[in-house]
């Protein structure tokens, strides 16, 4: 069992998320109350959607003449991961296991800046933020850079290229089929 809010690892029978101190919620079947997807809190799993985008990706990855921002499963190197983890996503919980997608915005390759995306949350420097709260990451411009909407938030100051655009047309297409599908 993981903490919704944060990802901690949980014990079965938690009260309380020991990493973030959220209250565990019940499971729906011990629920009548449970969070309906819509309701702040839910998490919606696009795991599905995000390992057909992370093939996709990694096709297109093979014709790319230099890889520099974005990383996908199971293409992620693990020092990445790492540093990403202790850095910007500090305490957030997250398994290296769990992280499907790494924008590494550093110059040196570090990976201690950018973005990482599990099956349900984007972690940035700028917070957390569920999928599903998500409707559209905006490619990085010269007046720009990229951010998600409608929160409006910076996650990344790369400068745009094609592997940026290439992500952020596939990671859009991924949100409004998710939405168009009810979830």
């Amino acid at each position: 069992m993981f903490c919704i809010y944060c990802g901690a690892k949980l014990p079965d029978q938690a009260k309380f998320c020991g990493n973030c101190g959220a209250k565990v919620p019940v499971p729906d079947s011990q629920n009548k109350n449970a969070p309906e997807d819509d309701e702040p809190g839910a998490l919606i799993s696009y795991k599905e959607e995000l390992l057909e985008l992370c093939q996709q990706y990694n096709q297109f990855d093979d014709f790319l003449d230099h890889h520099f921002y974005i990383y996908c499963y199971p293409k992620i190197p693990r020092e990445k991961v790492e540093n990403a983890l202790t850095s910007y996503a500090a305490g957030s919980g997250i398994q290296p296991e769990a992280v499907l997608i790494l924008c590494d915005d550093t110059f040196f390759g570090r990976a201690d800046k950018g973005f990482l995306i599990t099956e349900n949350q984007l972690i940035s420097e700028a917070g957390c933020f569920p999928l599903k709260d998500i409707q559209e990451v905006v490619k990085p411009s010269f007046f720009q850079d990229c951010r998600i909407l409608p929160q409006n938030v910076v996650i990344s100051d790369m400068p745009s290229n094609e592997e940026i655009d290439f992500f952020c047309e596939f990671f859009n297409a991924l949100l409004r089929k998710k939405r168009q599908s009810g979830y």
